[in-house]
């Protein structure tokens, strides 16, 4: 089959290949991408293989089938940014796949480095978990009220006390 024949294809049933997509897939920037996919599909497969006897089913399965696997990817890709974000934004408690042994370990690990944080002065406690959440140095510092290099200082003396006590409870 030559080029213009796949080409003279593909124009005559993209209209047909739109509403397909467009019932599976609600988003009209992503209809577009996925017709594209399904044409670009379509021009490969006649490269090398005659047209079906059924060309508007084929078709049709075809478009359903890559939008499907579109969406899959998305609903994919979403997850793991989800996951990704979860886990910068507070790596102690962001969900993973462990075995029952290792959300064992990981829970005592959460109970020890809680008691470790618990044992260091009201001050510093509060300025590490507040760093831990993401703010700057100088929004601590404005936060409570302290000079910013207090607040580099007991973060800094802070951090050395808590895995020097957590290495003695032999946690890590």
């Amino acid at each position: 089959m030559g080029n213009a024949d796949i080409v003279n294809i593909i124009k005559t049933h993209r209209p047909h290949i739109e509403r397909t997509v467009r019932k599976a897939v609600k988003n009209a920037s992503l209809v577009d991408d996925i017709v594209q996919d399904v044409c670009i599909k379509i021009y490969k497969y006649f490269q090398t293989h005659e047209v079906p006897s059924n060309l508007v089913g084929w078709l049709t399965t075809v478009s359903k089938n890559t939008a499907t696997d579109h969406l899959r990817k998305l609903k994919r890709n979403q997850d793991l940014l989800e996951e990704i974000q979860q886990e910068v934004q507070n790596p102690l408690t962001a969900p993973s796949i462990k075995g029952p042994e290792e959300q064992v370990i990981s829970k005592q690990t959460i109970q020890s480095v809680k008691e470790t944080l618990n044992q260091l002065d009201d001050e510093t406690r509060k300025i590490l978990i507040l760093r831990q959440q993401g703010l700057a140095y100088h929004e601590i510092s404005d936060q409570l009220n302290l000079p910013l290099n207090t607040v580099k200082t007991k973060i800094f003396r802070g951090r050395k006390q808590l895995m020097s006590n957590l290495l003695n409870k032999e946690v890590f």
